[in-house]
């Protein structure tokens, strides 16, 4: 595989996953809307709709938090959304 291929294949991966994401954050707010839950997953959930194509790093950033205190936010969020995909690391 080229350079050039690989580099719009991570491409191609990377917007899919930025997708997917966005479209969890999403989902997840409306599950949870009417439960209690830390403002934090909010925060969270709104920050990876506005900037899908941000990496954890640059949200955190954002939130003035770690990448690895994101990531967990993300789990949590996913898990008591009922979302998280065989207790993995779905999108983080």
């Amino acid at each position: 595989m080229s350079a050039a291929s690989l580099a719009r294949a991570n491409a191609a991966s990377a917007a899919r996953a930025a997708e997917r994401n966005r479209a969890l954050a999403a989902e997840a707010l409306y599950r949870l809307r009417d439960r209690a839950c830390p403002p934090s997953w909010g925060d969270l959930a709104r920050a990876r709709i506005d900037c899908r194509d941000a990496t954890w790093a640059d949200i955190g950033a954002v939130l003035g938090q770690s990448k690895n205190q994101v990531t967990s936010k993300w789990r949590r969020l996913l898990d008591a959304a009922g979302l998280l995909e065989g207790g993995g690391r779905d999108g983080a």
